[in-house]
């Protein structure tokens, strides 16, 4: 929530939630990859973040944005505090409107941000 409060704030758009169970299901999407993939990729772990928001749609505005910033503070808390470049974050937009059409996935996301 926090994540997705400081996006509004920063960019504009309509606070609030509109599917609860959207929200919660995107939020341990990443927990339970990692209890049945031990060992997986940290880029894809932080990827499933991005996408089971951006795709489940669990707030009224900034999902997108909200699944990126969620990605992104998961690998910094996991040691890996990387700022994206103007060109870096071209690329995770783009990519994050063909993941919330479904033209794209966690795979894909997970190798552009072990790119960054």
């Amino acid at each position: 929530m926090f994540i997705h409060q400081d996006q509004i704030k920063r960019h504009g758009g309509a606070p609030g939630i509109l599917n609860q169970g959207g929200l919660e299901s995107a939020i341990v999407a990443a927990e339970f990859a990692a209890y049945y993939h031990p060992g997986a990729d940290i880029h894809w772990l932080a990827a499933h973040y991005a996408v089971h928001l951006a795709q489940n749609r669990p707030f009224q505005d900034g999902n997108k944005r909200t699944g990126i910033a969620s990605a992104l503070v998961s690998l910094a808390l996991n040691g890996l505090p990387k700022q994206p470049t103007s060109e870096d974050q071209y690329r995770l937009e783009e990519a994050m409107v063909a993941i919330a059409q479904r033209l794209q996935g966690k795979e894909d996301l997970a190798g552009l941000l072990q790119a960054l």
